[in-house]
């Protein structure tokens, strides 16, 4: 029964990351990842212990979420760091929430059939809010502003060359990697109306990130469904080539859009570009080099004045961490990708593939590092520590 407690409460949890990635609207992020805790320290007490953490996840977690941070909030204030508008705690905030893999390890549950129901919604929202703020002002007024106070979405159109696009862009839309590549797993180990099921989920899936109208996103949504329909094919040479050709064909075709899409006179492009550069020329002094400025400090950018983080994520912890606590930050994000080399686990390898497409999306997305970010990377993880068997599903593609 407290088992079922501690799955609602994470449905919930995940509903409100997804949906309210600001927690703006229901306040509720807090309350509800005390409310998990609780109920499995509870439910741990009463099962006398029975059911353990590995080791290694426990020292993992330790370092990652409280050590590292830690010590670089102290390192912050000891240079000086002012307490006014510093924003170092709400980050420490974000890395709490990846302590949530202690409890779906503890518990044994699996939250990645949950959260592609959950982000399944936000597509199908994304195609909805799309088609009634299309030659539609009045609705299009009311959208842009519940999404700019509550930090859900933006509205905003791009024009690439020829090609323009108007999206709706939902903050948590990165996250939307993760359905794609379960989706197209299921599609190959699903069989007559399920199989169909999954493929209509899967499709709009794509479409729903595809018409976020972001570069990145409209890459990955096509990369992770292409990369784990590879990874389980059982004819990679030939899909392989198939699927170069086609990239080829498309980026012919498309080759003024691709062009501008790259173009460094592009403002997106020009922001990054500037950021880049106010990165390499903070990392030139050595003591920010090999212990950073510390976690919230903030630093005046070309672009935006002071700010205290970046769309630059991985630049952005080596100048927060510095190279000496920054790259084992980097080599922990990366660390579950081992599970790709191991061919036992490769009826879970979709998830893996679809991290590690989430990764790519982060080098241009500060989302890794907030709690929505890191409740995703906790499932991750508990996965990734998992001491259990290997799961049962797709059992011939496991032994394959």
């Amino acid at each position: 029964m407290k088992h079922k407690a501690i799955s609602l409460l994470l449905l919930c949890l995940l509903l409100v990351a997804v949906f309210d990635p600001s927690d703006k609207i229901a306040h509720m992020k807090v309350p509800l990842f005390a409310a998990v805790w609780a109920l499995t320290a509870m439910n741990y007490c009463l099962r006398r212990c029975i059911s353990t953490v590995p080791l290694s996840l426990l020292m993992y977690v330790i370092g990652f979420t409280f050590l590292i941070p830690l010590w670089s909030i102290c390192w912050y204030f000891s240079q000086n760091g002012a307490l006014d508008g510093y924003d170092g705690f709400n980050y420490l905030k974000g890395y709490l929430f990846l302590t949530l893999c202690i409890p779906l390890a503890l518990e044994k549950i699996d939250l990645v059939p949950m959260l592609s129901y959950v982000l399944t919604i936000q597509a199908a929202l994304a195609s909805f809010v799309y088609v009634i703020t299309s030659n539609n002002p009045i609705a299009l007024a009311f959208v842009y502003g519940f999404g700019s106070e509550y930090g859900v979405f933006s509205m905003s159109d791009r024009t690439y060359g020829e090609t323009h696009i108007s999206q709706p862009y939902f903050v948590t839309s990165p996250l939307m990697v993760i359905p794609i590549s379960y989706f197209t797993f299921k599609c190959f180990v699903s069989k007559g109306r399920k199989r169909i099921l999954y493929l209509l989920l899967l499709i709009l899936n794509v479409m729903g990130m595809f018409r976020s109208g972001t570069r990145n996103n409209m890459i990955a949504s096509v990369v992770t469904l292409l990369l784990v329909w590879l990874w389980y094919s059982r004819r990679r040479v030939l899909l392989a080539c198939s699927i170069v050709m086609l990239v080829a064909a498309v980026a012919f075709i498309q080759r003024s859009t691709i062009q501008a899409m790259m173009s460094p006179d592009d403002v997106s492009n020009t922001v990054k570009i500037h950021f880049i550069r106010d990165y390499i020329l903070l990392l030139s002094e050595p003591k920010t080099f090999l212990l950073g400025q510390g976690l919230g400090a903030a630093f005046n950018s070309t672009e935006r004045g002071y700010v205290t983080i970046s769309e630059i994520t991985y630049m952005d912890l080596l100048r927060s961490y510095g190279v000496l606590f920054g790259v084992p930050m980097l080599l922990g994000l990366l660390y579950p990708l081992r599970r790709l080399a191991n061919h036992r686990w490769k009826s879970v390898h979709f998830l893996y593939l679809g991290y590690a497409v989430y990764l790519y999306l982060c080098t241009a997305n500060p989302l890794l590092v907030s709690s929505s970010g890191m409740l995703v990377f906790s499932i991750v993880l508990a996965q990734t520590f998992s001491v259990s068997q290997v799961p049962k599903v797709a059992t011939k593609l496991a032994e394959a």
